[in-house]
């Protein structure tokens, strides 16, 4: 299954974008399901980041990688827990008074089932991702806000 959005955000430079989305020991203070997110190997360029999906006792541990390209490619990738292939791939762009953000993720799930049930609820969960990244960048324009658009 391949999913792709684009999100515009107005008062944020490339660098206040491309921090948001590297942040991803954050993630689950503000993305649905997102129980843990947790760095266990730094290394240039790449961390190895384990993860917890899921609601009370159902939930789905796996390991992650994130490679960077600073401040405009992050590609998360895993092949471990419930995925035969997990890849999200973000872009950043600055344009004149905004970024453009782009997000293209591909999942392959091991289990059929759960990939029916992803299937089915697909849309309604990247609709619940995008509220909640446009709700982050609100909160990260707010604080980095001094009245200037950043160079």
């Amino acid at each position: 299954m391949r999913r792709c959005w684009t999100l515009r955000i107005h008062h944020c430079g490339v660098e206040s974008v491309f921090a948001t989305i590297a942040d991803v020991e954050r993630y689950p203070d503000f993305l649905p399901g997102l129980v843990e997110s947790r760095i266990i190997q730094r290394d240039p360029g790449r961390w190895q980041v384990e993860n917890a999906f899921g609601h009370g006792l159902l939930q789905s541990r796996f390991l992650s990688h994130a490679e960077f390209e600073p401040p405009t490619a992050l590609t998360i990738r895993s092949s471990d827990g419930p995925f035969r292939q997990l890849v999200i791939q973000w872009r950043v762009r600055q344009e004149e008074r905004s970024c453009l953000l782009s997000c293209d993720t591909t999942l392959d799930f091991r289990s059929p089932l759960l990939a029916v049930l992803a299937g089915v609820g697909a849309a309604e969960m990247e609709q619940r991702v995008i509220a909640s990244f446009s709700a982050r960048f609100g909160i990260v324009s707010r604080e980095a806000d001094d009245g200037a658009w950043p160079e």
